[in-house]
This record gives C-alpha cells, sequence and structure tokens, in this order.
C-alpha cells in the first residue's frame, strides 16, 4: 500500500478518536475535520473556561478571518463575553483609519458615508472589520481600541507594554469579572517571548519581545486562550507560542506544542 495512503488511514483514526474522547486527547498533531461547526464547539469549549479569547489574524486578510471571528461572535456572546476590543488606536489621529472605524463603531458614520476612492488596501481589509462590528453592534457588545497611539512608543516591547495597560484600564479594572474577545494581528497572541519576525520595523525592536498575550496571561490572571488563523506553516513563525492553530482553508486545527 502506498505510504500516502496509510498517512491518510492514521489521520482520519486519529480524527475518529479525538472524535469520539473529546479534548482529553489534546495533542500537537493537526487534525483535518472538514467541518468548521466541530471546529466552533472545540473553541468554545476552551472559552467556556477563559476569561480573554484572541483571535490572531492577517492584516489585509479581509474577509476569511474577520468571517469566522463573526461567525463565533454570538456564541461567545452567550458564554458571557461582552467586549470586543480591535487593534485600533485608543486616540486616533484625525482622518485615519482608526478613526473611521472608531467612528463607524459609535454610529458617527455609514458605510455610505466611506470614501469610495479611500486608499484600496485600508479599504478592503476594513470591509471585514464593519462586517464584524455589525454582529458585535447587534449583540449590543462594548467595543473597546486598545493599541498604542502613533508616536506613543519608539519599540515594539514598548507597544506590546502600552496595549496591555490600555486594556486594564478601559476594561479589566473597571470590571474585574468581564470576559473580553480580543482580535489583532497574529504576532500579539504570542503567550512566551518571541523574536521579532516583523524586521525590526521599530526602534529598538531587536531580540526576543514580550507580546501582548504574555501580559494578559501573568498580568491579569484572565484565563487567556489565544488561537491563531494563520494555519501551521505561518503560525509556526509568527506566532508559535499560541494554544491552538486554525487553518481556515479545510478547517485542520491543532494544539500548538510551543505553547506548552
Amino acid at each position: 500500500m502506498p505510504l500516502v495512503s496509510i498517512k491518510h488511514i492514521l489521520l482520519w483514526i486519529s480524527v475518529f478518536v479525538g472524535l469520539t474522547v473529546g479534548l482529553s486527547t489534546e495533542t500537537c498533531q493537526a487534525r483535518s475535520i472538514q467541518d468548521t461547526e466541530y471546529l466552533q464547539t472545540v473553541i468554545l469549549d476552551h472559552s467556556s473556561k477563559s476569561k480573554v479569547v484572541m483571535f490572531g489574524g492577517k492584516h489585509g486578510s479581509y474577509r476569511a478571518d474577520d468571517d469566522f471571528v463573526a461567525q463565533l461572535l454570538p456564541k461567545l456572546n452567550k458564554q458571557g463575553f461582552e467586549y470586543l476590543a480591535l487593534e485600533f488606536e485608543k486616540n486616533p489621529r484625525k482622518n485615519s483609519l482608526h478613526e473611521i472605524v472608531q467612528d463607524y463603531a459609535h454610529g458617527k458614520l455609514i458605510k455610505e458615508h466611506i470614501h469610495i476612492a479611500w486608499i484600496s488596501r485600508e479599504k478592503r481589509y476594513c470591509a471585514g472589520t464593519f462586517d464584524l462590528m455589525d454582529v458585535a453592534k447587534n449583540l449590543g457588545m462594548n467595543f473597546i481600541f486598545y493599541d498604542a497611539d502613533e508616536g506613543e512608543y519608539n519599540s515594539w516591547k514598548e507597544r506590546e507594554k502600552i496595549s496591555f495597560s490600555n486594556l486594564k484600564e478601559l476594561i479589566f479594572e473597571k470590571d474585574p469579572n468581564a470576559k473580553a474577545v480580543i482580535f489583532c494581528g497574529a504576532s500579539h497572541i504570542n503567550e512566551k517571548p518571541h523574536e521579532d519576525m516583523a524586521g525590526d520595523l521599530r526602534k529598538g525592536s531587536q531580540g526576543k519581545i514580550r507580546y501582548l498575550a504574555s501580559y494578559i496571561d501573568k498580568g491579569s490572571n484572565a484565563n487567556n486562550f489565544t488561537v491563531s488563523l494563520l494555519g501551521a506553516s505561518v503560525s509556526g513563525i509568527i506566532a508559535p507560542h499560541c494554544d491552538m492553530v486554525v487553518d481556515l482553508n479545510d478547517s485542520t486545527y491543532y494544539y500548538n506544542c510551543h505553547s506548552q
């Protein structure tokens, strides 16, 4: 029998065992479920025991990542998650993408008001964000914009610290029992210090960086659960220290060895 066939048989045996005995068989091995609903069930099982769920997506992937989180949001809301925190500046610059997103969240803008000729990349990026926000609005969730402001930091390390400080101020200190969904770029969900893979975009970013998820884990006792939506190959570079990796193309998921 060809080797590839043996691998497929072993994979489906592992899937069957996983479905039968549930999460007690968690490993770092990929599981191809081909069932988005079951994938959501796996995440919701973990979120039910967490105060914070972080989804790490790809900036510019304006449909798949946002749509996946949007589908989960009503179920997360039923579990008590009342905050949706998005990676936009706390105090946005005038006429910036960040200001437009906040104005939309607060009802100052509707989609028809957004200029049709606006920069194409940001327009595409925000398309999914606006739809995600629409779901949150209908659920009555609170929007939080927590990112460090432009010019407020000189290094990526400072940015992560400021982001966590903003989240504490806007959520955790006001409401110690709050449950929050955080949707951000995947690098921010690393629960352990990790090399700056962005090519030192900011002065002082050399070496390992303690990312936002690590501060949430250690600084707020938040029972944080982190999910990368980038798939295994990219997550292994950008977000190796998260709890779970999902490939939205084929519903494959695995529990990340590196976070253990």
